[in-house]
């Protein structure tokens, strides 16, 4: 359960045979960051990898988060520092994870972890718009927040970029 290309390039290629189209192709290479829809699956894979885990709590039926993905998700910066992490896309409103992180009130919240689902820190992107730039910005603040709980003694993860 999982997105590898941009949803644009499914709605314009129709699907899993547009995807299949398309990998055949050789066009993979242009598509954005890798998001899975399982926390459960997520989360084991940031184990796995050893990398941070970013969580996506999103109102799917919003026009906020229709524009945050093309204007923002997209964009190929984005894209490259999202590939440093495991990123895992949610519904606001529903279900445990959400209950557990406090996310039902309020939709496209990225929140950052440890690999174990530890809180480094949130960004409540809400109604008001980012630019690719202040995300970059925020995720790189993150993963140093982040090398800085993996290097203190005691901590059971590394950095995201001895993965």
């Amino acid at each position: 359960m999982q997105w590898m290309c941009s949803r644009a390039a499914r709605r314009v290629l129709g699907g899993t045979a547009g995807l299949f189209i398309l990998g055949a192709t050789g066009w993979m290479a242009g598509c954005a960051a890798r998001w899975d829809l399982d926390y459960d699956y997520g989360q084991s894979r940031a184990k796995q990898l050893n990398r941070p885990l970013l969580l996506y709590f999103k109102d799917w039926r919003s026009s906020e988060h229709r524009n945050l993905v093309v204007n923002v998700l997209e964009n190929s910066t984005v894209a490259k520092e999202l590939s440093q992490t495991v990123n895992v896309e949610l519904l606001y409103n529903w279900g445990p994870v959400a209950k557990r992180y406090n996310t039902t009130k309020t939709a496209e919240v990225f929140i950052y972890c440890q690999p174990d689902g530890t809180e480094i820190d949130r960004l409540n992107v809400g109604k008001d718009p980012i630019t690719p730039q202040q995300f970059v910005e925020w995720l790189r603040a993150c993963r140093a927040k982040y090398r800085g709980t993996a290097s203190q003694p005691g901590a059971t993860t590394q950095p995201a970029g001895k993965a």
